[in-house]
């Protein structure tokens, strides 16, 4: 069984300024960050991302607001003092063409749609049964991914192949802007990768 899950993350605005997020605003360094809840249908985890953000977007303080503009500049200064208070740790995202890093600028940070895939079985143990993760073809569904969003990955500034193996068995692909239509990737994702078996 596949589970699919969405994270996106944005820029908190003051005005023109991007500020550093503040309690209870969960981040990932200069980025706010909202998860949603995985689930079996990509349609379900999508709305459930959606009731995340309009929670989160009553947290913000007045005069403060969430952008989904893909790319901003970020000044040093603050990318620094964000380090001091909210170390983001070691990179282990990986590329499947090679590419370091996206294509803007070294005085700019992306923000961008994340999506998480597990594919989890049953197994039976003398003490009962258990869902365990398991590993698929991830390599198909990034390289499909990335032709299916090609123009938004370009438009944003973003490159394709960015994805994530996470320590609990998840994939996470990493190349989608966080101003995508995450509606049309999730019915896309619905009516081609959802029931897909064997290899995957």
């Amino acid at each position: 069984m596949l589970k699919f899950g969405f994270e996106r993350e944005f820029f908190v605005m003051k005005g023109d300024s991007v500020v550093i997020p503040s309690h209870p605003i969960p981040r990932d360094g200069v980025l706010a960050e909202a998860r949603g809840k995985p689930d079996a249908c990509p349609i379900e985890a999508a709305y459930s991302l959606l009731a995340e953000e309009h929670r989160m977007r009553g947290w913000l303080p007045e005069g403060l607001t969430f952008s989904e503009v893909p790319v901003l500049k970020v000044s040093r200064e603050l990318r620094i003092k964000s380090a001091r208070t909210a170390a983001k740790g070691l990179v282990h995202y990986q590329n499947l063409y090679g590419h370091a890093r996206h294509r803007h600028k070294q005085s700019e940070m992306t923000a961008g749609l994340h999506v998480s895939v597990t594919r989890s079985r049953e197994i039976f143990t003398e003490k009962g049964s258990m869902r365990v993760n398991e590993m698929f073809d991830y390599a198909q569904l990034v390289r499909r991914m990335d032709d299916v969003f090609f123009k938004e990955i370009k438009a944003a500034s973003r490159r394709p192949g960015f994805y994530e193996i996470k320590g609990d068995g998840r994939v996470e692909y990493r190349s989608l802007p966080n101003d995508i239509d995450i509606m049309a990737v999730a019915e896309w994702l619905d009516s081609n990768v959802k029931h897909i078996h064997g290899s995957w």
